[in-house]
């Protein structure tokens, strides 16, 4: 969903019809915040960011140029989805105590709006968590998902709304539900604890009829979005599916998804270079190519057998360990902090995997980026959850150099050395991977 957006049968009238430069209609959107959380309300739409001032009674107004599409309407802590066009004068008035529950929308553009508040409602009426879901069997997980769409599809056809609107939502909801189901065979071997589960042949003839590559759904429908970042940017094969993307059409999307994985991509992928020249080929963009070129440079030196970036950091004794004490063993670095879910959900693999290897010739090293003023925390946790190893604290959280070093910009990330500190995968796999991650380390001399 892009900010430049207009129908292609409108502007062909536009341009036919008439040599003079025509004006789009302003977006008139006020408001009225009970209980106000924040001095302002945000729209956005991709990195297009508007805030609206709130007044002292809790009032808001404003005239902004805007195209035609959903957006986000954000306020202190909570958001929902907007749709907006040209012309549109709306009013809202909500209550942010209860903000999802208390919305309600006047004016021309409401009966879209106020259909979407009450999606957001019975999706949250779904219940259970994202874990559940995806842990659920390929045959209850598809149940599920048919059971939500059924539900959803319902309440568009019962609500009064615009025919425009309608066919966009019927793409959104349908996108949205391809979108969830597009990995999820990674995700529920995450969850699940089953490395090896592997989806029917069924279960992805789903895929097999989709246009990979559509401007204007890629324009118009969010899920549709979504759905092109998993399969394109949000992978490991990245070598695959930059072949597919040089075959799509669109360069807005090809632009969008390097883009992407530029933003993101970390080091662990194989062949660096063959990769980077794929992507300089696909995107047309000079600043593109450039911040390419910036990528290789940092990511090369994190190729397998360079030498690895080092560390010295406080233990639970106050001590300072150094990579370089290490020397002579191999070593499994974990990056992680006592907030993060994802990675308190690898403490019982990597508990396994340390007492699998121990009296082996390696070390587990577990590396906190929680904040100095959080140590106490980091030191509970230890201490609760009798965590093994080599327990240490960053300086700085994530503003150390270690962590700059190895592009870390999300965890847990794990990363292998062998006995000579030398880098064997600066993105290994997790404890969860099961045989993926034993065979890595049973290839380095541990006996």
């Amino acid at each position: 969903m892009k900010y430049t957006l207009f129908l292609s049968a409108l502007m062909f009238c536009f341009l036919s019809c008439s040599s003079d430069a025509v004006e789009q209609a302003p977006v008139v959107l006020s408001g009225t915040i009970q209980n106000a959380k924040a001095e302002l309300v945000t729209i956005s739409r991709d990195t297009n960011e508007y805030d609206l001032m709130i007044d002292e009674e809790g009032n808001f107004t404003d005239t902004l140029e805007l195209d035609q599409g959903y957006y986000t309407f954000t306020h202190g802590r909570e958001r929902t989805t907007i749709y907006l066009t040209p012309g549109n004068e709306l009013s809202v008035s909500l209550d942010a105590k209860e903000f999802d529950e208390s919305i309600k929308w006047e004016g021309t553009g409401a009966n879209e709006n106020n259909y979407l508040a009450q999606k957001y409602l019975l999706d949250e009426s779904f219940g259970g968590s994202y874990k559940d879901l995806y842990s659920k069997s390929e045959v209850d997980f598809i149940a599920e998902m048919e059971s939500r769409k059924t539900r959803l599809d319902s309440l568009l056809a019962t609500s009064e709304i615009s025919s425009d609107f309608a066919k966009v939502e019927t793409d959104n909801i349908k996108y949205q539900f391809i979108s969830d189901s597009y990995d999820f065979e990674g995700t529920h071997r995450y969850f699940a604890a089953d490395p090896d589960f592997e989806v029917s042949d069924d279960f992805n003839n789903q895929f097999t009829s989709i246009d990979f590559g559509s401007d204007e759904l890629y324009k118009t429908v969010p899920s549709y979005k979504d759905l092109m970042m998993y399969k394109y940017a949000y992978t490991r094969d990245l070598h695959g599916s930059m072949k597919e993307l040089q075959t799509v059409q669109s360069q807005k999307i090809k632009d969008d998804m390097v883009a992407l994985v530029v933003s993101y991509m970390g080091p662990g992928v194989d062949s660096l270079e063959s990769v980077i020249n794929s992507m300089k080929a696909i995107t047309s963009d000079q600043a593109l190519q450039a911040k390419l070129d910036e990528k290789y440079e940092k990511m090369k030196v994190l190729q397998p057998g360079n030498d690895s970036p080092g560390f010295d950091f406080e233990n639970v004794n106050g001590e300072n360990v150094k990579l370089a004490d290490l020397q002579g063993r191999n070593v499994y670095i974990d990056v992680w902090a006592t907030w993060c879910g994802p990675c308190k959900r690898e403490i019982p693999f990597l508990k396994t995997l340390e007492s699998d290897y121990h009296n082996k010739n390696i070390e587990f090293v577990s590396i906190s980026v929680d904040t100095p003023k959080d140590k106490q925390k980091w030191l509970d946790m230890v201490r609760d959850e009798e965590l093994k190893g080599i327990q240490l604290i960053s300086d700085n959280g994530w503003k150390t150099s270690f962590v700059e070093n190895y592009l870390i910009n999300g965890i847990p990330r794990f990363i292998l050395l062998d006995a000579d500190g030398n880098i064997v995968s600066a993105d290994a796999p997790r404890p969860s991977s099961g045989k993926e991650i034993r065979e890595m380390i049973d290839g380095l001399q541990i006996l």
